[in-house]
């Protein structure tokens, strides 16, 4: 009987221990593997290698990826307004009232742009000049956006320099 009870014991915990492991797999595999393919993910992100990838490589090694959490946690904490840990909506409603509010301002202090958009002359841009400087570059997308997707990839962006380029050559 003793021998039983053991190589029963023995099948019952293969068995859940075999369970287990597939569980955890199922799930996304093990912390190392999820994190992997997190960086796998970032790395397939331009604007986080331009910003996060110091040396260069094309890829987000783990002092990048220690600077890249280090700054995620001071973000966080930055617009955590009630401590609780978590941006909630209202945090994220002001997060995205002050990044408004920053892109106007590098608005306002291009000339260019302001001698082309600020038609009454104020030195700020209003509702109505934004307005017609968002419907302007709808009309630009729209006309280099050759592909649809809404958005200029690289090729397109090509295109409109040289579109750009011939037009300033033929004045």
């Amino acid at each position: 009987m003793k021998k039983f009870t053991k190589v029963f014991l023995i099948i019952i915990l293969t068995v859940f221990v075999t369970v287990t492991l597939s569980a955890q797999a199922t799930r996304g595999g093990t912390k190392e593997s999820k994190r992997t393919a997190r960086l796998q993910k970032m790395q397939s992100k331009p604007r986080l290698m331009k910003k996060f990838d110091t040396n260069g490589d094309g890829k987000i090694d783990e002092s990048e990826f220690a600077a890249m959490k280090a700054k995620r946690k001071e973000n966080k904490a930055k617009f955590d307004t009630n401590g609780d840990g978590k941006i909630d909506e209202n945090e994220k409603t002001a997060r995205k009232t002050e990044k408004i509010a920053e892109r106007i301002k590098k608005m306002e202090s291009n000339p260019k742009l302001m001698a082309k958009f600020d038609l009454n002359k104020d030195g700020k841009l209003d509702e109505n000049e934004i307005s017609q400087m968002k419907a302007k570059r709808k009309d630009n997308r729209a006309k280099f956006d050759t592909n649809g997707d809404g958005k200029i990839d690289s090729a397109e962006r090509e295109a409109r320099k040289a579109s750009r380029k011939a037009a300033k050559e033929s004045k």
